[in-house]
């Protein structure tokens, strides 16, 4: 077994790799919304004023409009100017998002699973934000167009989105704001499919499970082509078995007032 790490870079460098990169490919068949952005896009959108940090919670938010900032939330922006260079900033941003090597070394599976866990709930707000959602998910795709990546398949927890108010955006404004997404893709590349595996999450249990079986009747309506099925998340040890909700998904299966 090869340390992904230690391996990353001289696997990158490799002429085998340049010459995959750029080979067509069939189809990308999982990766997660959040988990999926560029790390430079990630970084970007940090230069944006409404973006802020907490060095005590270790945690993102992001306070469009007049919303005031809650207290200990710094913006970005100024942050960055504490620092000798923008760059010395943002490679502290970088590994405060990224996984890595220093993060891992010496932990078993289930504690590297917490800290890995807690890296999306620390950009949860980033992604959620209706105008950076629409800004990652572009970039992504173009991420996937670059390396000639024509089907993509991605895990969505839907119903998370945020307008300049802070308030809920509802799910079928949601499905539009990612199939115009994928409409301006097809200008580009005509032939590119993206499709939605909506997603639940275990740890939070049953009724978010509902939610998200209920979303995928309502928006299979209205986008019949974008919704392809269902996952469930979170690590497999220490959350709720997916048994648990065989009974829930089999009556939304034979039950259409489910949900």
């Amino acid at each position: 077994m090869h340390n992904f790490y230690e391996n990353k870079g001289t696997v990158e460098s490799s002429k085998l790799f340049e010459v995959l990169n750029m080979m067509p490919k069939g189809a990308l068949h999982h990766i997660h919304t959040t988990a999926a952005i560029p790390i430079d896009e990630y970084l970007a959108i940090t230069y944006d004023p409404v973006v802020y940090f907490n060095e005590r919670d270790d945690m993102f938010k992001v306070f469009p409009g007049k919303i005031t900032p809650l207290d200990g939330y710094v913006s970005c922006v100024e942050m960055r100017n504490w620092y000798k260079t923008p760059e010395e900033y943002d490679a502290i941003l970088k590994d405060t998002i990224l996984l890595t090597a220093a993060q891992t070394e010496g932990f078993e599976s289930h504690d590297i699973w917490k800290h890995f866990q807690h890296k999306f709930t620390k950009v949860n707000d980033l992604s959620k934000y209706h105008k950076f959602f629409r800004r990652m998910l572009t970039s992504t795709i173009q991420s996937c167009l670059k390396q000639n990546i024509y089907v993509v398949e991605l895990r969505h927890i839907s119903g998370m989105l945020f307008d300049d108010e802070r308030k809920p955006i509802d799910f079928i404004d949601e499905l539009a704001i990612i199939q115009s997404v994928l409409d301006e893709a097809r200008k580009q590349v005509p032939h590119f499919e993206l499709k939605l595996c909506l997603t639940g999450l275990k740890i939070v249990g049953e009724t978010h499970v509902a939610k998200i079986i209920k979303h995928i009747r309502v928006g299979k309506e209205v986008y019949p082509d974008l919704i392809i099925g269902f996952d469930m998340v979170n690590e497999e040890d220490y959350t709720p078995e997916i048994s648990k909700f065989v009974p829930q998904i089999l009556s939304a299966q034979l039950d259409k007032n489910c949900a």
